[in-house]
């Protein structure tokens, strides 16, 4: 049976006069009914949403000196209502439906009405009904959690996109064009409790909320964003504000409007992955107002309002596209910190891209600046006939140049694997890998014994982690080698880079990883410490066992807002973002004084002893990805040429002409030996690596 399409529509213009919470009011707003009206439309027009399906709850200001919305009461976005028709869609969808919800008002931040262990910070964020100010209630963030619980519990597949502010914080520019209130709302009426549920039934919806799965956490100080049964796209983060525009005479949410502009002008919108959305809209909406970025959480790999997923590919997405008169130049939110030089090439695709395959690149670019989190480019090659013009938004995968000095070490006696040998250097040769028998430049030495080709570090000792045997006689073995250098050359890189110039990152951070107790936080959170104050010593070294629970703490110290992604390196040869976790989640910003509190659990299935793990933080001043310096097991290397996939772009041998350069150039270097650089580099980026050792079992 075919899935229907369920939408919810809030829009909240007016706010009725009263003075039930002294002291509190919210101003009227101009866009959010004009806002859920354009929505409907491209609902009905481009994805087939039809009556009796859509429920519309809005507030239209009134005429004269009315307090009253122009809609009947039964139609008024107030918390019975909104509430009942959460309820009431709940009880008639079937499993496997589609729900979109949309809510453009006023956010707020208000004093919880829940019990401390729920709620330790005190505060709940909140939607604003239309009759708040008198007698009505605030729909709480616990209670919309319980609301979208139960909705996933009966299998619905569900989108909330919010179009409002979540924020105290939400005080700068004109009020009459922030969706928003500049203060906490500290009043406690008799009429603030939850009719929803029991304590216990809210509790638990609130848990499964942020808990999601895996090592899901929680990221940007917004509710909602780390689950897996839902997707959630909001207007902005927890310290900006959601703005209004005037668009064609007619007031809009900015990031409303540009959602509704990307679909429109996406040749297939029903393709594109919420994340690839996510990036569109994030852009328009920064190409208007510089301080408010839309975030996303949840099913982020979910096609929009279909129940069919794709996988993600972590690209960096264009910025910005300007024609000047020495031609196109491209911007992009990566840098120096992502290992970026001038004079790296980037393969540029349209969006939506489903494969990345080469034959489809749109051009090859050249960086030709670069700061620490943003580049700007020049089209070096534009395929295609005719050639299409970049465009914000399509989709970009920077490369850089693989110099890795490997000895290629010839076996006694020779004659037996002389075959092995050529083959083996044909391969090196092909990518491009220097072969060096001059031992001071030596990354790796390769050996063929027993039948495999055998990796060694320069010194002829094994790697950190165990590589699993290479059989000369394999299908593609010495492609297979070479692979391998690349990855194991990433791999080396990324655990080795920082920012040499910037000092002890102590400064920006304070971490500690230690043994999880009992007072320790069951799941992930972030918590505001006392300024200035010294909560923990920095510790970054941790013996346990496997199956043993670590807590890493990450404390801001540096006076100022950062963003930070954490990344492991595992005893696979995998690195992976585990914090932000959920797909399409790239950054964490850490206020001043912040603590993250992030739970860990180590799993050692070869019974390993010794180092096994390096949590490793990437710490920022300005939002950027770090995602796409993900890479599989390295098992994945053999395994994709076995299946035909391609082999990835190579640089042309560019060579560093400064000290930054070198840098980025150093990330495909198994850094094994000290690198001393003498100048300048810019600091506006660092990591802050933790290592994780597996103590000897007792006997």
């Amino acid at each position: 049976m075919e899935a229907n399409k369920w939408v919810i529509l809030i829009g909240v213009d007016f706010y009725i006069n009263g003075n039930s919470r002294q002291g509190i009011s919210f101003h009227k707003l101009n866009g959010c009914v004009e806002d859920v009206h354009q929505v409907e439309e491209l609902l009905r027009t481009s994805f087939e949403v039809r009556d009796p399906f859509i429920y519309r709850l809005t507030a239209t200001s009134p005429g004269g000196n009315q307090n009253e919305p122009q809609e009947h009461p039964s139609q008024w976005p107030t918390y019975e209502n909104i509430v009942g028709t959460f309820q009431t869609v709940t009880e008639n969808a079937k499993a496997e439906d589609l729900v979109y919800i949309h809510y453009s008002g006023h956010g707020a931040r208000v004093k919880t009405i829940f019990h401390e262990d729920l709620k330790p910070g005190g505060i709940d964020e909140a939607l604003v009904p239309t009759n708040i100010c008198s007698g009505g209630r605030y729909i709480r963030d616990v209670e919309i959690a319980y609301l979208l619980e139960r909705m996933a519990d009966k299998g619905l597949i569900v989108t909330l996109v919010l179009d409002c502010c979540h924020s105290g914080g939400a005080n700068r520019g004109p009020s009459s064009l922030v969706r928003g209130i500049e203060r906490v709302d500290t009043t406690k009426l008799e009429s603030d409790t939850s009719p929803l549920a029991s304590l216990e039934e809210l509790n638990a919806a609130w848990g499964n909320s942020r808990a999601g799965g895996g090592r899901t956490v929680r990221v940007e100080n917004h509710w909602l964003l780390e689950t897996r049964r839902y997707t959630f796209i909001a207007a902005c983060r927890a310290n900006e504000y959601a703005a209004e525009h005037t668009f064609d005479g007619k007031v809009q949410g900015l990031f409303t409007r540009a959602m509704i502009d990307t679909l429109k002008a996406s040749c297939s919108p029903s393709q594109l992955t919420y994340y690839e959305l996510w990036n569109f809209v994030a852009i328009k909406v920064r190409e208007h107002n510089k301080e408010q970025n839309a975030i996303l959480g949840g099913e982020a790999d979910r096609l929009f309002f279909k129940s069919e997923r794709r996988e993600l590919f972590y690209v960096v997405p264009i910025t910005k596209v300007v024609e000047t008169d020495e031609g196109t130049e491209v911007q992009m939110n990566v840098g120096a910190a992502q290992g970026i030089c001038e004079g790296t090439g980037i393969d540029v695709w349209s969006s939506p891209c489903f494969d990345f395959e080469p034959s489809e690149r749109l051009a090859l670019l050249r960086v030709v600046g670069v700061e620490d989190s943003t580049l700007k480019a020049k089209i070096a090659e534009h395929y295609g006939d005719p050639k299409r013009p970049l465009e914000c938004g399509f989709l970009a995968r920077p490369h850089v140049v693989p110099q890795m000095a490997v000895q290629l070490v010839h076996p006694e006696p020779l004659s037996p694997y002389q075959e092995a040998v050529i083959k083996a250097r044909e391969a090196l040769n092909e990518d491009k890998i220097p072969l060096s028998d001059h031992v001071p430049n030596i990354s790796f030495r390769v050996h063929v014994k027993d039948g495999n080709y055998v990796i060694l570090n320069s010194r002829d000792q094994q790697l950190r982690n165990p590589i699993p045997p290479l059989a000369i006689n394999s299908k593609h073995a010495a492609k297979k080698l070479a692979r391998r250098i690349i990855h194991l050359t990433k791999y080396y890189n990324i655990l080795n880079l920082s920012n040499a110039e910037r000092g002890t990152h102590d400064k920006w951070l304070t971490v500690s990883l230690k043994k999880k107790h009992h007072s320790f936080p069951l799941e992930p959170k972030l918590a505001k410490d006392v300024p200035h104050s010294t909560t923990f010593l920095s510790s970054k070294t941790c013996e346990t066992t496997s199956g043993e629970w670590l807590l890493l703490k990450v404390k801001n110290t540096s006076g100022n807002g950062l963003f930070i992604a954490i990344m492991d390196l595992d005893r696979s040869w995998a690195i992976s973002q585990i914090y932000p976790y959920a797909p399409g989640v790239i950054y964490q910003p850490l206020a001043p004084d912040e603590i993250l509190y992030l739970p860990l659990r180590l799993n050692v299935s070869d019974g390993a002893v010794g180092v096994v793990d390096t949590i490793k933080i990437f710490v920022t001043t300005d939002p950027t990805s770090f995602r796409w310096l993900e890479i599989p097991e390295l098992v994945k290397v053999d395994l994709d040429l076995d299946k035909g996939i391609s082999r990835p772009a190579r640089g042309d041998g560019i060579e560093p002409t400064n000290a930054l350069e070198v840098l980025q150039k150093s990330m495909m270097l198994p850094a094994l030996r000290k690198i001393f650089l003498s100048v300048y580099i810019p600091t506006k980026w660092d990591t802050v690596a933790c290592t994780v050792i597996r103590a000897k079992p007792d006997i």
